[in-house]
């Protein structure tokens, strides 16, 4: 067959342990423009063009750091010999509900188990024809959407005697994952690690107020110097990682820089605010998961690419704002509109943060809807931003790679 190009859009999603700690993540995979496969393509060929260019194309290493993958593989593909081209102990091979427990899927199990990979099973609902897999999967995915708690605590019990480890997916909300972790579920898909634990009555803790404070001055129109060195001296942890970081070789100066004004002049205005809030998010998310510092430099600079491709391209700065401060209110357990009231933002950023309608609103929702993986989603919006769908896989790569990146800085 001649190889069709198409372009391979790539999304993740954490996979977190019961301590809200990255374990893997999830890749969602789109073989092109069309939401449904081009039906001149063969299925199985799309499934594995689409794994091969993640390892080669885009590496494991910019998808998944040091973490595993759980990937999802067409039937005939699965009883290829494709699998077995995978780092065993880098990927979770996840059986779709549409396979069926036939002698030859089985079979296939028993091999891929003999060479020591780890097997999931997905959107598993209880149902009995299904249990010849419990003999060789390792995790059982359980979509919190699709059941009920009581549901949910049968298939708990159901497993306890296979040793299975179970995975709740489509975790939206705090209640939902601490009522699961309750049951017996260890592992939690979802974006419930991002949603504030919003308390009557419940102060921002004074460092926290303070990094907040320091975000505030840092995005006024005229940047005061004074004020900023007067903020990051107080912070005893703040002035070391800055003095470290101005004197790091990657900036090359040939004398020492001892004072914290000298530091901030040599960065200037975007870098000190590129900077100071990354270190703000990182110290406000201390007792936060990591990945909500990732995403939201993920989701900042995902931002500004798209951004680049519109009419909005005066407005890369503001995007990139939307996208950092888009889960503020999972960092300080505040609702959004009192925060946003504190920070000197454009008037479109703060609507949109309130969910309010904004010029930037198809940007912003097609940035959310390709972490979900809802492509038909991710159409529409580009279609009404005019952004040629083609560019925003790379637009996604490069904000993973340099969410990492600047995530490093710290």
């Amino acid at each position: 067959m001649e190889e069709k190009r198409s372009e391979v859009f790539i999304a993740r999603q954490p996979i977190f342990n019961e301590k809200k700690q990255v374990e893997a993540y999830e890749l969602l995979f789109r073989s092109g423009l069309n939401n449904a496969f081009d039906p001149t393509i063969d299925q199985d060929y799309a499934s594995r063009k689409m794994m091969s260019d993640a390892i080669h194309l885009w590496g494991m290493d910019a998808l998944i750091g040091g973490h595993r993958a759980f990937v999802n593989l067409t039937e005939n593909v699965f009883l290829s010999d494709f699998p077995f081209v995978f780092d065993k102990d880098r990927v979770v091979l996840e059986i779709l509900e549409t396979v069926r427990p036939t002698p030859e899927v089985l079979d296939q199990c028993r091999e891929l188990k003999k060479r020591g990979f780890v097997l999931a099973l997905d959107d598993y609902e209880g149902q009995k024809e299904y249990e010849p897999f419990f003999e060789y999967i390792d995790i059982l995915k359980v979509d919190f959407l699709q059941t009920n708690p009581e549901e949910r605590s049968r298939i708990v019990d159901l497993c306890k005697r296979d040793s299975l480890s179970l995975l709740a997916e489509k975790v939206e909300g705090l209640e939902d994952y601490r009522k699961g972790l309750t049951m017996g579920y260890t592992l939690f898909q979802g974006y419930f690690f991002s949603k504030p634990e919003i308390m009557s009555g419940r102060d921002i803790p004074s460092q926290k107020l303070g990094m907040l404070q320091l975000m505030q001055k840092i995005y006024q129109p005229d940047l005061d110097f004074g004020e900023v060195e007067r903020l990051v001296s107080q912070d005893v942890a703040l002035s070391y990682k800055l003095m470290r970081f101005i004197n790091s070789v990657s900036f090359g100066l040939k004398k020492e820089i001892k004072s914290i004004r000298h530091a901030l002049v040599l960065l200037g205005e975007r870098e000190i605010r590129k900077w100071v809030s990354l270190m703000a998010l990182s110290q406000m998310g201390d007792d936060k998961p990591h990945e909500l510092v990732v995403l939201s430099l993920c989701r900042a600079v995902f931002l500004k690419e798209l951004a680049g491709e519109t009419k909005f391209r005066r407005s890369e700065e503001d995007l990139f704002l939307a996208g950092l401060f888009s889960s503020i209110d999972g960092f300080l357990d505040q609702p959004m509109d009192q925060l946003v009231a504190k920070l000197p933002l454009a008037e479109p950023v703060k609507d949109l943060l309130c969910e309010k309608p904004s010029p930037y609103s198809d940007l912003f929702h097609l940035m959310l809807a390709y972490e979900r993986g809802d492509w038909n989603e991710v159409s529409i919006r580009a279609q009404r931003s005019q952004i040629d769908e083609r560019a925003i896989p790379a637009k996604y790569q490069f904000a993973l790679k340099e969410a990492s990146k600047l995530e490093g800085l710290k």
